[in-house]
C-alpha cells in the first residue's frame, strides 16, 4: 500500500492513498454495509459463507505422537490423515490430497491425488512460480512519462503516459512522476494527456470472468496502464442532519467519476448502505465514465463506512487522476484525457519503476490479489512472445514452463491467472510437482517460498493454525471459491535435536463440493489438521523415541 508523503510546501498535495484491497479469498466481497441501531457503527467486512452447526461442532481427534521407526512413522502419517478427513469432511465433498518429499520427490500420501479439481486461487502458484522462472525475480514494471515540446520552456504540447503492466502503480506514483514537470518549470500542457495502454491487447476482463457480472474490487479489469488494483475507495460518512445527503469522498479523485448520492442521513434507526459501480451508459468513445452509486441509510452518530470498487476504463481512470495531479501541482491542461500511443519522438520527462517482481509476488500469493496475477500473466506474454501483452499468450508462456516440469498440456486446464470462478482444473499431484520444482530452481526459490502465508503469522493463513505446533512452520497458499476451499505449500519443522534441518514437505489438500450452503469451516478444519501432522511428522528423530506431544 502507498504510504504517506509530504509534497512541497507550495502544493496541494492528495490524500496518502491506501489502495483498495482485492478480495483474497475470490468470494463477493461485502457491497452493502449494515451497523447496529446504537453505538459505534460496525465496520463492514468480508462475509464468506456461515457455518451450519453440524459443522462447526466437529473437530480433529486428538494428535498422538508418532513413532520413532521410519516406516511406523509414515504409516502413521498415512492413517492420521485418512482419519481427520474421514471425521472432518462431509461425505458428499471430494478431495484431493498430496504429500510429497522435495528432496526425494517420493510421495509419502496420496488420496484421489490425480483426480482434476478447480483449485481457485492456488492457480496463483503456477502464475508467480512461471513468472519468476520465466521474468526472474529482478525483473521491474516500468512506467513513463513523455511529452512533445511546446512553444516554449513552460510549456508541452502532449504528455503521455505509457505502461507495461504494472500492478502496483499507486496515486503516490503518478504524484512522484508530476514532481518532475514542476522541477521544469513546465505550467501548462497545450494538449491533451495521452494514455498508451498499447503494451497489452484490449481484453480488459479476464477468460470466465464473464461468469459473473459484479462491480467487486477484486474482479477489477486490467490494462497495461492501471492505478491502484484498478478499482477506487469510496468513503460514506454522515450527512449535516436528519434527512440530509451523506458525505461521499473518493480516493484517488477525478472527473471520471459521477458520483449519484440517492442516500439519507438518520438520527435513528439502523446504518443500511449499498454502494455500486457501473459504466456510464451511452458515452461517446473516450469520454466513458464510471457512475458510482449511493443508497440507503446512514445513521448520524456513524463514524463512516468504506468500501471498494472496480472501475470500468483503467486507462481513462489513470488518465483522470493524473490530470486532477497536474492540476494540484498548479499546471494547466488545456485539452482532455484520450487513448493513443506515444511518438518515438517523444522528450522522456520521467519513469516509474515498480518494486522487483519478487517483491510484488508476495502480495499475489499472500493477499491473493486477482488483479495482480491476471496482469502479471499479460505482461508475461508480452514479455514471452511480444507485445500486446495477452492471455492466450501469457497461458502459452506458462505451459511451457509446466512442460519442463513434466506438466504436459492437456492433463490440466488453465483458463486465467488468479483461479477465479468455475474455470481451472488441476491434479494434487501436479501442485506439489510445481512446489517440488519451484523449492529446488535456486534462481528464484527463495522469493517463491517467501510469497506464501506464513501459518498464524500473516497472510491468508495469519489467523489459522495460531498456537498449533504448526504456528509460522507451514507456509501456504489458500484457495477459496463456494463450496470450494484448498491449501497448498510446504510444511517445515525445527532441527530435531542435534540432527540436520530437514527440508520441508510439499502438500496440497484440494476440496471441491462442499455443499449448498457453501460453507468452506469443514474443509478448512480438515488442511490445518493435515498440515498439523505433517509438522508433527516432521519434528520427530528417527534415531530417537518420539516424545509425548505437550
Amino acid at each position: 500500500q502507498a504510504q504517506p508523503f509530504a509534497p512541497s510546501s507550495s502544493q496541494s498535495a492528495p490524500p496518502a492513498v491506501a489502495k483498495p484491497a482485492a478480495n483474497p479469498s475470490g468470494t463477493p466481497a461485502a457491497t452493502s454495509a449494515v451497523a447496529p441501531a446504537a453505538g459505534p457503527s460496525a465496520a463492514p467486512g468480508e462475509v464468506e459463507h456461515p457455518s451450519p452447526p453440524s459443522a462447526s461442532s466437529l473437530s480433529a481427534p486428538p494428535l498422538v505422537a508418532p513413532p520413532g521407526d521410519p516406516a511406523q512413522r509414515l504409516k502413521w502419517l498415512e492413517a492420521r490423515i485418512d482419519q481427520v478427513t474421514q471425521v472432518l469432511l462431509p461425505t458428499r465433498a471430494r478431495v484431493g490430497i498430496a504429500v510429497l518429499d522435495v528432496d526425494s520427490g517420493r510421495l509419502l500420501y496420496g488420496k484421489n491425488d490425480v483426480a482434476p479439481l478447480n483449485i481457485a486461487s492456488n492457480v496463483k502458484l503456477f502464475t508467480t512460480a512461471a513468472a519468476l522462472a520465466l521474468l526472474g525475480p529482478e525483473y521491474r514494471f516500468k512506467t513513463v512519462l513523455s511529452a512533445e515540446r511546446g512553444a516554449d520552456r513552460s510549456e508541452y504540447k502532449n504528455l503521455y503516459l505509457r505502461g507495461y503492466g504494472d500492478p502496483s502503480l499507486s496515486t503516490e506514483d503518478l504524484w512522484k512522476l508530476t514532481l518532475e514537470l514542476s522541477s521544469r518549470g513546465i505550467k501548462r500542457i497545450k494538449g491533451d494527456i495521452i494514455i498508451d495502454d498499447s503494451f497489452f491487447d484490449d481484453q480488459r476482463v479476464g477468460p470466465a470472468f464473464e461468469q459473473k457480472n459484479q462491480d467487486n474490487a477484486y474482479r477489477a479489469p486490467q490494462g497495461a496502464v492501471s492505478l491502484n488494483y484498478n478499482a477506487v475507495g469510496i468513503r460514506v460518512q454522515p450527512g449535516g442532519g436528519d434527512g440530509q445527503p451523506p458525505r461521499v469522498a473518493l480516493d484517488p479523485q477525478s472527473a471520471y467519476f459521477v458520483i449519484s448520492n440517492e442516500a439519507r442521513t438518520v438520527q435513528s434507526g439502523r446504518t443500511s448502505l449499498v454502494v455500486e459501480a457501473s459504466e456510464e451508459k451511452d458515452a461517446p468513445p473516450g469520454r466513458e465514465r464510471t457512475v458510482i452509486r449511493v443508497r440507503g441509510t446512514i445513521r448520524a452518530s456513524d463514524s463512516g463506512q468504506d468500501f471498494n470498487k472496480r472501475v470500468a476504463h483503467p486507462d481513462l481512470y489513470a488518465g483522470a487522476t493524473l490530470l486532477e495531479l497536474l492540476t494540484r501541482r498548479g499546471i494547466q491542461v488545456a485539452g482532455k484525457v484520450s487513448r493513443g500511443t506515444a511518438p518515438p519522438t517523444a522528450l522522456l520527462v520521467d519513469s516509474h519503476y515498480s518494486q522487483p517482481l519478487g517483491v510484488l509476488a508476495r502480495n499475489i500469493n499472500k493477499h491473493s490479489n486477482n488483479f495482480m496475477a491476471e496482469q502479471v500473466l499479460k505482461s508475461l506474454g508480452a514479455d514471452s512472445s511480444g507485445k500486446p501483452g495477452s492471455w492466450q499468450k501469457g497461458l502459452q508462456a506458462v505451459s511451457r514452463y509446466l512442460e519442463t516440469l513434466g506438466i504436459a498440456p492437456g492433463k490440466y486446464q488453465m483458463v486465467n491467472g488468479s483461479g477465479l470462478f468455475d474455470s481451472n482444473r488441476f491434479t494434487a499431484t501436479q501442485v506439489v510437482m510445481l512446489l517440488r520444482a519451484a523449492y529446488r530452481d535456486f534462481r528464484f526459490a527463495a522469493d517463491f517460498v517467501a510469497s506464501l502465508a506464513l501459518a498464524g503469522a500473516d497472510g491468508t493463513i495469519g489467523h489459522r493454525m495460531a498456537g498449533s505446533v504448526a504456528e509460522r512452520y507451514v507456509r501456504a497458499k489458500t484457495g477459496t471459491l463456494s463450496g470450494i476451499s484448498c491449501l497448498s505449500g510446504y510444511a517445515g519443522a525445527p532441527a530435531p535435536g542435534s540432527q540436520p534441518l530437514r527440508p520441508p514437505l510439499a502438500f496440497s489438500i484440494l476440496v471441491n463440493d462442499l455443499g449448498e450452503d457453501g460453507s468452506v469451516q469443514p474443509a478448512k478444519r480438515l488442511q490445518d489438521a493435515v498440515v498439523e501432522a505433517l509438522v508433527t511428522y516432521l519434528s520427530v528423530s528417527p534415531a530417537t523415541p518420539a516424545a509425548p506431544l505437550k
